[in-house]
């Protein structure tokens, strides 16, 4: 296939390398006359200035768009009008503004529209789902994510006031940046989102005029609460999602490949005036008198930092090739995650 990526900072390079890897032809757009020049020589591939160029000098079987959120929709609408199919980047915009009409554009012309929410293609969080889908734990009633990244360290040998993350005019900001992962993850595994409220805020000193810090608080169809905490500030960086069922617990260890869980079978007693090591580390619970240790079961997964990224391309050329537009995340996904990212439910403090 012919792919288009507009869009070849840190993402959009990673999509174009994937895509050629997998044996179909690149086609790549950038406003940095520098970057792009050295991207298509190094890559031997066509490469343009405009993306309009390239729409009318190249058959285009689909596009990538890899550009920062405020770029998104524009470029989305004249895509989908030439009957060119679209894999966008998180999050769908930094508005609803137009969504709409590129919503009829894609139903009219019957495109493949997916969202990239590369998540659902996490090796981790796959391994959740099933054990969830399993009812492990019978069924959750809370979840906590917790999630964070100190911005400077996040491509280090950048200048961290210079990225998209950091700049409000290229739709910067933990909120639009980081939480649209958790608000599509938690639709995902709990059901569609009924109620939210949270607060965003600039709390650091990081050379920044976007939100660095969001709390949020959810409520889905199947009645699960989910406490969210992302930021810009975490020295130490953190993905952890613990969840919180009717028979036990589930813990994640993301950076370790593990996730722990625990089942009420698993309790093991000990009476109160038993000699117990000192040394052990015992999670110690008084419930009517007798002590007991939650005996974690561990599921191990395996990691690969691009196959995520890898297995997405694959989700969506396949959806082209068969023209299977009847999928998730779709559109309609990425409209949901925008209402709640842009909805006066989440305050400004």
């Amino acid at each position: 296939m012919n792919i288009l990526i507009l869009g070849c900072g840190s993402i959009g390079s990673r999509h174009a390398k994937n895509l050629k890897d997998l044996g179909h032809n690149i086609v790549v757009c950038d406003k940095d006359e520098m970057r792009i020049k050295h991207f298509g020589k190094q890559n031997k591939c066509n490469y343009y200035y405009d993306y309009l160029d390239a729409i009318k000098n190249e058959n285009l079987d689909g596009a990538v768009i890899a550009t920062p959120s405020n770029f998104h929709t524009k470029p989305a609408v004249d895509l989908a009008t030439c009957g060119i199919n679209i894999f966008m980047e998180k999050p769908l915009s930094t508005s609803l503004n137009d969504i709409g009409r590129l919503d009829e554009i894609i139903k009219k012309n019957k495109l493949v529209f997916m969202m990239g929410q590369s998540y659902r293609f996490h090796e981790g969080l796959l391994c959740l789902k099933k054990l969830i889908d399993q009812k492990i734990v019978g069924d959750i009633y809370n979840v906590e994510m917790l999630g964070g990244w100190y911005l400077p360290d996040w491509h280090f040998k950048e200048d961290y006031r210079k990225m998209y993350a950091a700049r409000s005019e290229l739709g910067g900001g933990v909120l639009l940046t980081s939480l649209s992962h958790a608000i599509d993850t938690t639709r995902w595994l709990f059901g569609e989102v009924i109620d939210f409220n949270g607060w965003k805020s600039k709390v650091s000193n990081l050379d920044i005029d976007v939100d660095d810090f969001v709390t949020c608080t959810i409520i889905t169809e199947q009645r699960v609460i989910v406490n969210i905490i992302d930021d810009f500030l975490c020295r130490l960086p953190r993905n952890e999602i613990r969840l919180y069922g009717s028979d036990g617990f589930i813990v994640t260890e993301f950076n370790k490949n593990k996730i722990h869980y625990w089942h009420v079978n698993n309790k093991r007693f000990f009476p109160n005036d038993q000699n117990i090591d000192p040394n052990y580390n015992y999670t110690k619970v008084l419930e009517d008198g007798i002590r007991y240790d939650p005996k974690m079961d561990t599921e191990c997964f395996k990691f690969d930092i691009n196959k995520r990224y890898y297995d997405e391309m694959i989700f969506f050329i396949d959806k082209v090739e068969n023209n299977a537009i009847e999928f998730s995340p779709n559109l309609s996904d990425g409209m949901r995650v925008l209402e709640i990212l842009t909805s006066d439910k989440i305050k400004m403090i």
